[in-house]
């Protein structure tokens, strides 16, 4: 699973790591949370299943997206949040809170990925789409990178978008889903 963004408590970083502590409480795994932006302390960052990876260039990037079974992004508030939209691109889902303002774009693929802030509520969510097949979670990766290419694209999203695109024909042969 992978939180991208700022460590605060607005984007929900202490309530991505209760996610990740009660999902392996829950399903009886070690389910490891990744964390790019700056590195530093906040709720949970000192937990063994939260791994920080600090600032990372835009291929790093994709390239640990891609790697991830979901995004979440548990915001109690924000603007039009990139991070959500970055994750989207590679084809990952991405759990929103109602709270994130990107909500809209994400409800348009799953309107149950957008949640109220709560724990039990992503844990279900996550745990629903591990049990999909994998024609499921393709056709949810399809419609994610369909979606996310209807934004206009500013710079750093082209560079990230080409990027993702060279990891995603590495891994085409093989399966992340």
């Amino acid at each position: 699973l992978i939180f991208v963004g700022r460590h605060t408590e607005s984007k929900g970083i202490d309530m991505a790591v209760r996610i990740v502590e009660e999902l392996n409480k829950q399903v009886g795994r070690q389910f490891t949370l990744k964390v790019t932006g700056k590195k530093g302390e906040f709720e949970g960052s000192e937990k063994e299943f939260v791994e920080q990876t600090g600032f990372i260039d835009v291929k790093e990037l994709a390239d640990e997206i891609s790697k991830s079974i979901m995004g979440i992004h548990p915001a109690r508030a924000g603007g039009f949040d990139v991070a959500p939209i970055e994750i989207m691109m590679s084809g990952t889902p991405c759990l929103v809170s109602t709270s994130t303002g990107c909500k809209s774009l994400v409800s348009d693929i799953e309107e149950e990925y957008v949640l109220d802030r709560n724990v039990d509520l992503f844990v279900e969510k996550i745990k629903e789409y591990m049990g999909k097949d994998v024609s499921q979670k393709k056709e949810l990766s399809k419609q994610c990178r369909e979606k996310s290419k209807t934004l206009k694209t500013d710079k750093q999203r082209e560079e990230f978008r080409i990027q993702l695109e060279k990891i995603l024909k590495k891994q085409e042969k093989g399966s992340r889903i």
